[in-house]
Order: structure tokens, then C-alpha cells, then sequence
């Protein structure tokens, strides 16, 4: 009978305790540092506030998210944009909606620089714009959605076109 009820006492604490664990790891998210949290808009830079308002005025954010290591921005819109900010609001990468039109043309032509828009636009290939990623800080990596896949690369520090 005792050991019935120290078993029963034991059990009970184990439950507590690992109620008391679970409640904690929501609480603070879970074992580990936080490496990053939500954000609200008023905490964007205001580089990248004001590049919202330009090219996605009337498109709702869904939600923005911040990287606390890095001070990055990753902001995604209700149309199925995806944005990432440097810590000072520039464009470092912008994904188009996976089932929706490719980046507008005044998108591009802001982001890169204007030798590699021109290229582009040279190609025929400015309205195809997928995704632009800027690589190390110094590539901008440039797909499209032609029917020929194009993957192209910048490099801003030689100012010429790379193989990607």
C-alpha cells in the first residue's frame, strides 16, 4: 500500500515537473538562445519601410521576422513575396510569388545596379525576373522564369557578369 502511494506521489511529481518544463519552453521558445523573433513594421529600417510603401503599397505584410545575429529583416507579404533587409533596409534578396507574376519591372531596376538592369533588359529578360539574391555582399545572383530558365551573376566589385 505505501509503496502504492509513493509510486502514485512519484508519478504525480513527474507530471508536475514536466508540466512545469513544457509551460517553461513556450514561455522562452525552447532550449537554446533565441536566434530570432517577430517584428513589427515600425522596426523595420526606414530604407526598407520606404520600399515597401514604393513597390508594395497596397499589399499587407504577413509577417515579419527578425534575426537577432545578423540584424536582418525577413518580411513576407500577403501576395507570397518574401523580402530580406540588411540591418540598414537594403534589398539583399526578394523571391516572387512561387504562383504569381515575376517581379515588376521598377523592383528590378531599384535592386540592381544599373549595368546588370541593363544586361537584362538587353536579354529581354527584365519582366522574367524571379528572384534576386545578393551574394557575399558583392554578386547578385538573377533568375528568371523564361521559358529557358536563366540563372545570371554580378559581380559589384569587378563590375562584370559572372558564370552561375
Amino acid at each position: 500500500m505505501k509503496l502504492s502511494r509513493l509510486l502514485t506521489g512519484a508519478a504525480l511529481c513527474v507530471m508536475l515537473a514536466g508540466g512545469a518544463f513544457e509551460a517553461e519552453a513556450q514561455m522562452y521558445g525552447g532550449v537554446g538562445p533565441a536566434i530570432a523573433g517577430s517584428a513589427t513594421k515600425s522596426q523595420l529600417p526606414d530604407n526598407a519601410t520606404k520600399f515597401l510603401e514604393k513597390h508594395y503599397k497596397n499589399v499587407a505584410i504577413r509577417e515579419i521576422e527578425r534575426e537577432f545575429a545578423s540584424g536582418t529583416f525577413e518580411v513576407e507579404l500577403a501576395n507570397g513575396t518574401d523580402i530580406e533587409f540588411s540591418s540598414e533596409g537594403k534589398v539583399i534578396e526578394i523571391d516572387a510569388p512561387d504562383r504569381g507574376p515575376a517581379l515588376s519591372k521598377d523592383v528590378v531596376k531599384e535592386i540592381l545596379p544599373s549595368k546588370a538592369y541593363k544586361r537584362l533588359e538587353q536579354a529581354g529578360q527584365v519582366k522574367n525576373v524571379d528572384e534576386i539574391d545578393l551574394d557575399n555582399g558583392s554578386i547578385y545572383v538573377i533568375k528568371t522564369r523564361a521559358v529557358k530558365k536563366m540563372k545570371y551573376g554580378y559581380d559589384v566589385n569587378e563590375d562584370t557578369w559572372v558564370m552561375y
